[in-house]
């Protein structure tokens, strides 16, 4: 690895973090020498299911300079990974959290918007789902060249 410039490790590195972002937190643990190249691709590629992980990268994302929070590819689900939604009548209790939902989703893809190639979203919680869409379909995305 020594033989290697600081360039070429991040050309690999580059190729080797469009998973869903574990990679790139994996190479970030190798030595402080990774941590420092792998930077600029810790957000590269990301999945983000539920409005507690979409909470969690806007709090990431927030303090970073442009150039550390490229993104190009994100996927997005409103359905957390731990749990299936279960039908249940609209709760107009909640109405509020559904709006903090689309304002931070907002916020995250407005900072990812001058990096982002792809967009995935995945809308499976019908009370939530309109705003999921709405709040995509709201932002500019210059970008963005496959949207599913």
């Amino acid at each position: 690895m020594d033989t290697l410039s600081v360039e070429l490790h991040a050309q690999i590195f580059e190729y080797a973090c469009v998973d869903d972002g574990s990679t790139a937190r994996a190479l970030s643990l190798v030595s402080h020498y990774f941590h420092e190249v792998v930077k600029p691709y810790l957000y590269q590629s990301l999945v983000v299911c539920g409005p507690a992980q979409l909470a969690a990268l806007e709090a990431r994302l927030a303090p970073l300079p442009p150039h550390l929070r490229r993104i190009r590819h994100l996927f997005l689900s409103d359905i957390p990974l731990s749990a299936r939604p279960k039908p249940t009548p609209p709760d107009p209790a909640l109405a509020a959290s559904y709006d903090a939902a689309r304002e931070l989703l907002q916020r995250v893809l407005l900072r990812a918007a001058p990096t982002l190639e792809t967009l995935a979203v995945h809308a499976g919680v019908p009370y939530t789902s309109t705003q999921l869409l709405a709040g995509v379909l709201a932002t500019p995305l210059p970008r963005v060249r496959a949207l599913a």
